[in-house]
């Protein structure tokens, strides 16, 4: 999941226990999220890595959520939740965040690498996940709304 550097600064010191957001993963709860730094700021050296990871152990709907509660859990003030959710129709969510593990190191979003059938570099040409141009096993940006990492990824320092 992708965040500015204000919201992952807020995440790593434990101000902000909640994350909100107009849409949720087609995932069981509990799940993991892995964090990534968005390149919004590029003079800051963790811009566009993944700087820690957390699990959503609850989701709520963000209309359940008294509004003084809220503001302390989300570290968002009213003008910023205005913003966020000005001209938006559907449901806004509360996703709980719980075993924080910040990264001392922050990786590259490139460490996210299916499991290749064809580990030997030689052999590339034959996998169907590569386009004769790049390896598609790896993931090279990221994803503007909900990427999954499963079994068929392995995580690479």
């Amino acid at each position: 999941m992708s965040f500015r550097p204000e919201w992952c600064r807020k995440i790593l010191s434990g101000e902000k226990l909640i994350e909100i957001r107009k849409t949720i993963p087609d995932l069981p709860i509990p799940f993991t999220v892995y964090m990534y730094q968005c390149k919004y700021d590029s003079n800051k050296p963790d811009s566009g890595r993944v700087v820690g990871q957390f699990v959503v152990d609850w989701i709520a709907d963000c209309k359940d959520i008294p509004g003084k509660c809220f503001h302390e859990l989300s570290g968002m003030s009213t003008e910023q939740w205005l913003k966020y959710t000005e001209n938006h129709k559907g449901f806004v969510y509360a996703l709980h965040i719980s075993d924080l593990e910040a990264y001392n190191t922050p990786k590259s979003i490139s460490v996210f690498r299916k499991k290749c059938i064809y580990p030997e570099p030689m052999l590339c040409i034959l996998c169907p996940n590569y386009n004769n141009i790049t390896c598609l096993n790896y993931w090279h940006k990221a994803p503007q709304s909900w990427g999954y990492v499963n079994d068929d990824y392995s995580f690479e320092s």
